[in-house]
This record gives C-alpha cells, structure tokens and sequence, in this order.
C-alpha cells in the first residue's frame, strides 16, 4: 500500500516533466520487483515451534560434523526454530546424555561468544531498545540451574527483578567437562529463560557454548502468539546445516561418502576376515570407510615449515576418524546402559564413546583457531595414489633419501620416506623424515563441503559487550594466543 501511494504521488509531481510512457513503466517495472521481494519474504517465513508447556527438552543429533540440537518438543529437525512469547519462562532441560560438552547459551547473534558478539546477559540491553537494564543488570538473560539449586544471583522470574551480573553460567559450563559418569550423576541440567523488553523485535539464538556452529533461531512473539519480527533472516546465521550423505546415514558417521572402498588413495580393505553375518560385514564397511578417510587425511605437506603445523594437519584427521569410530558403535544400538554411573562393561564402553565425541571434536575446533590465529593452513593437502604395495607421489620415484623400496612387501614411501626393508621391519636410512606426501582430509573430504562452516556470512555484528560477554569471547582464541612461542 506504502508503495502504491508512494507511486501515485510522484507520478503526479513528475507528470509535467517526463514522457508519461516511460515514467509508467519504470515504475512498473520497480513495483512488481518490490512485489516480489515482498512474496519472496513472506515465503522465507517461518512458523516456529511453540513448546504449550514451555519446555524445550534438548537433545543432540550425531549426524553432522559436530552434532547438532534436537528438541523432543519439535520433532526430529535439527537446530529447529522456536518460539518465545515474551514475559513468559521457558525452560531448556539437558538431561539427555547427549547433551554432554554441549551447554546452552543464548545471544543476540549466532555463536554468541565464538564470534564475539552480545549474549543474552544482565548487562546487556537488547540493541535498539529504550530500556536502561543494562545500567541496573536486569536485563534478560537464562538462569542456570542443577536441579532445583539456582547457580547465579540474578533473577528476572519474580517481581522485583533482583539485578546481577552473576546468572549463573560460570558455575553451569565447567560442570560439561567432568568425566561422563561425574556429570551424569550430578542431577538435571536446565536453563530458564524469560525475555522481558517489549520494545525489541528482532530474533535471538541458542547455541553451545562449548562448540561452534550449533544456532538455533528463537522467534519473539506477542502475548497474541504473533511474531514480533516475521522473516527468518534477521539476523542471519551465516552458515547452512551439514548434511549427512546415505552411507553416513546407515553408519551413523560423517564425511565418508567419497571414501568407500575401492578408492585409489587407499588400501583394498582395512578389514580383514569378516565373517557373513550381514551385520557386522556392514559395520566393516563403514571402518573401511572412516580408516580409506584417515590415510588421506593423515597424508599431509609440510608447507607451512611448522612443527605445531604439521601436527594440526595431521591430528585433525586423526580425530575426525575417533569421533565416526564412537558415532558409528553408538548407531548400532549393540551399547546398553541404562545408567552411566553404574559399572558395568557396557557403560564403560559408552562413556568412552561420548567422551571421545564430545571432547574431540572441541580440540578439533581448538586446533583451527590455534591454525588461524597463527597463519597456519588448516588443510595442507597432496594427492597420492596407492596401490596396495606401495605409496606413489606424483612426479617422484621415492624422492629424497627414499631408497629403492623394498624387499618381499616393502615398497616405495614417496618424498623422504625411506627403504621399508624386507617385509617391512627396518625401516632404512631415510624413514625418521616422512617427507611432503599429503592431504589433509580439507575442506571436502570429511565433511562432504563442511569444512569450517563460519565462513559464509557477509554481516558483521556488533561486537560482544559486558563482562561475561568479554570473559567468555577471550575464552574461544585463548589456546591460539597462548600458543605463540611453539611457532618455529
């Protein structure tokens, strides 16, 4: 209507001075453009997901890179959106085992504290607002609780609001990163979160504090249920979701479906001896899938003449391979353990398994800041082929100090590699240098495109004010920094 009217007077006052032709239809033209966009906005509209008791149960879905959140009250799609009705409590419960390294947090923007921008704290008013509870710490923020224990100070769920910089999260997220058992035994984990600045309409997020690229969207509504701000794109989450391939799907992993054998990087089979049960001949599929995905990532250059390079390069891949290993024993459903406190051989084994998920795929994202803050490439990738007997780098014939390979079953190593000897037990002149053979797994290998996934947004937030804000941003390049002195 805004835009009809809009044409009507400036037609009127251009009328006299232009081609009457002309003028119509360019502002034909720019009106069904606006149209458009119009139709095109309102079709980007989500409906989200409204819990009716206020509850949000969270939970995490393994089939992506780094997981992401599921909520028990929306269904089975990952990171869904959700809805928040202002002035009302809602609660996130992470009670669920998965949940394990995975602490909510909540922010003004995707990621919060990994890219430096406002969370949701006392200290912080919503940008654009009129309100001044940043002066008095009474701005909206999540409570953390263990059980019915409140772990902060600052409380906006009753009347008065009792004003705090201390909500709570500096006691809730260390206690993510106690043995499994420790953590399970502790109680339920649950965040309350009421938003309360009516003058504020944009989306906010949740996310984990402990892994990046885990946001979800949180619509604001009215007390009519009407979204205060309706297009799914402000702001935005500047990066798409991982999808899993088929074959990661029936293997519970991800990243393998470009490493299923034959495959001229690698070994005919890392498996041997597999009997005929279907079941386990499928399961030996997937580990020589995820074993095929770690020779070409643990095949690396050394470029970068570091040290702490090289073993990012390497450790990276090494990891990624630990972590589809634990999701892959997890989807068969062959772990049974009712209670991980208990001891019992299955629930040894599962704490193991969520250990090694949750806690290496955080180092994972800790090595490529330690990479990035230092000038360091993430993937430092060569191709080579392999035929079974030996290794093969393009170009060499077993390059410098490699030797003539060797004996019964030895081969060639490629660049720098050695003489592997008679069936393989001296390793020869040139073995302690492993020269430039190749890949990092990159940015296609193990995450079929995934890579590091923050690097699709074009917006720039505002940067992260407030003490916790700025505590908790140091916190994501800290190991980078202090890092500095190993870098030769």
């Amino acid at each position: 209507q805004k835009l009809i009217e809009g044409y009507h007077r400036w037609f009127i006052y251009h009328n006299k001075s232009i081609d009457n032709r002309i003028m119509i239809l360019r502002l034909n033209a720019f009106l069904l453009l606006s149209f458009a966009q119009l139709i095109k906005a309102q079709n980007e509209m989500v409906t989200p997901c409204l819990s009716p008791s206020g509850t949000y149960t969270m939970k995490l879905n393994l089939e992506a890179e780094i997981g992401y959140y599921t909520i028990e009250e929306c269904g089975d799609e990952v990171n869904p959106t959700i809805g928040m009705i202002v002035g009302e409590t809602y609660s996130f419960i992470q009670e669920d085992r998965s949940n394990y390294y995975h602490p909510i947090g909540f922010a003004y923007f995707a990621d919060g504290a990994h890219d430096g921008v406002d969370e949701l704290e006392p200290g912080i008013k919503p940008r654009g607002s009129s309100s001044t509870c940043d002066e008095t710490f009474t701005c909206p923020a999540p409570m953390y609780f263990l059980g019915d224990e409140y772990l902060g100070v600052f409380n906006n769920l009753e009347e008065p609001t009792v004003g705090d910089e201390d909500f709570g999260l500096d006691a809730y997220e260390p206690l993510f990163f106690h043995p499994l058992p420790d953590w399970a035994g502790m109680g339920t984990f649950n965040v309350k979160l009421k938003f309360d600045v009516d003058d504020f309409e944009k989306d906010i997020f949740y996310f984990c504090h402990i892994h990046q690229f885990m946001s979800g969207r949180i619509k604001l509504l009215d007390e009519n249920r009407m979204q205060k701000q309706p297009f799914a794109s402000d702001p935005i989450i500047p990066y798409t979701y991982d999808m899993a391939s088929a074959f990661d799907q029936k293997c519970g992993t991800f990243g393998l479906g470009d490493f299923q054998l034959p495959n001229d990087q690698c070994y005919s089979t890392y498996t041997c001896n597999v009997p005929s049960d279907a079941k386990i001949q499928s399961f030996a599929a997937c580990i020589d899938a995820m074993d095929c995905a770690m020779t070409v990532g643990m095949t690396t250059a050394a470029t970068a003449e570091s040290k702490v390079g090289l073993f990012i390069n390497q450790m990276i891949p090494h990891h990624q391979n630990a972590i589809n290993m634990a999701k892959a024993l997890l989807k068969t459903g062959n772990i049974e353990c009712e209670d991980l406190t208990e001891e019992s051989d299955d629930c040894a084994m599962e704490q193991i398994l969520w250990e090694i998920i949750g806690g290496q795929s955080f180092q994972i994202q800790q090595m490529k800041a330690v990479a990035g803050e230092n000038n360091l490439p993430v993937v430092d990738d060569c191709i080579v082929s392999f035929d079974g007997r030996a290794v093969i780098t393009p170009g060499g014939d077993g390059g410098d100090g490699g030797g003539d390979g060797g004996g019964d079953s030895g081969g060639d190593m490629g660049d720098g590699a050695g003489d592997m000897g008679d069936g393989a037990g001296d390793m020869g002149d040139g073995a302690g240098d492993m020269g430039d053979g190749a890949g990092d797994m990159g940015d296609g290998a193990m995450g079929d495109g995934a890579g590091d996934m923050g690097d699709g947004g074009d917006e720039e937030p505002p940067t992260m004010m407030g003490k916790k804000g700025k505590k908790s941003a140091k916190k994501g390049s800290l190991v980078g920094t202090s890092a500095g002195g190993f870098f030769d």
